[in-house]
């Protein structure tokens, strides 16, 4: 009997096999092969997302993304109400190894610790899981992703509830989250080299270097880490309290300071001492390097 033949005669199967014919049937194409549309439990009529959520993490054997769970749920057609199904059910959890799976008991009972007790007069159900908090979810998904992101790629993952100034309050002043870049977030545990400002960073690079740093020296440690325009970091290097001469990064001497400061006024953009490392044609600071360098960040 060929596949079609058996499709075709599906009504005549066991439950089992018929509940698994109607999933091969409405199997949708994705880059990296086909993915079974819902079991029969998961798409009955009148079951929550929440529930239908919960019933196609049931049937995966592996943790799934929220795009591979839309996938599986296509008429659902909306990724930020899965996501916020999965910031929300306290049936759900993010697997160590990334994508959602289902919590075992001893989580659910962790996750119980979140819980508001609902108001006896509520008319609400007597198990009403508050959502989970800002940190949470941030933390979430920073996880999830595995790497820095922008603030606004945090909240395009965290849904549109999500309030940008309140998000950028918590990631500058709890210690769980650091500034991994000009406009980049990272979890504090993955151990990455903490962005402050450049004449910051640069006061970093003479420490470690023993007072002096070669310019090219500096350029590189700094550009390959972090998003460092050269015009920039050759503007601070050269100005107080650092100086560069011959090449060679240090701190200004403090007899230097005012006579150094008056010469950094007089100076034309981009002069250095030695003006053969200077590249020609090099772009100004960005916006948000401007908003850096005037402490204003």
């Amino acid at each position: 009997m060929t596949l079609g033949t058996l499709l075709v005669r599906a009504d005549q199967l066991p439950l089992a096999l018929r509940d698994l014919a109607s999933r091969v049937m409405r199997a949708i194409p994705t880059s990296g092969g086909w993915v079974l549309g819902e079991g029969a439990a998961s798409a009955a009529p009148g079951k929550s997302l929440e529930d239908r959520v919960v019933a196609v993490l049931g049937d995966a054997p592996d943790p799934l993304t929220d795009a591979q769970i839309l996938q599986r749920l296509p008429e659902a057609g909306d990724l930020k109400a899965v996501r916020s199904v999965l910031f929300a059910d306290d049936r759900i959890v993010m697997a160590d190894t990334g994508g959602w799976t289902l919590a075992d008991e001893e989580c659910r009972q962790e996750l119980q610790l979140f819980e508001l007790p609902t108001p006896e007069a509520s008319p609400s159900p007597p198990r009403q899981r508050h959502r989970r908090s800002l940190k949470e979810r941030a933390q979430l998904c920073l996880r999830e992703a595995s790497h820095p992101l922008s603030l606004q790629a945090l909240v395009e993952r965290m849904g549109d509830d999500v309030n940008e100034g309140s998000l950028k309050h918590l990631l500058s002043t709890d210690a769980s989250f650091m500034r991994s870049d000009i406009s980049e977030w990272a979890l504090t545990h993955w151990g990455l080299r903490r962005y402050t400002s450049v004449r910051e960073l640069v006061a970093e690079e003479l420490d470690d270097a023993g007072g002096t740093i070669a310019l090219e020296d500096l350029e590189r440690n700094l550009t390959r880490t972090f998003t460092i325009k050269l015009s920039t970091l050759r503007q601070i290097a050269s100005a107080s309290p650092y100086i560069t001469s011959g090449g060679i990064v240090r701190r200004l001497a403090n007899g230097q300071c005012a006579a150094q400061h008056e010469a950094d006024l007089t100076a034309p953009y981009g002069h250095f001492e030695n003006e053969a490392t200077a590249a020609p044609g090099m772009a100004g600071p960005s916006a948000e390097e401007l908003i850096d360098l005037m402490g204003l960040s």
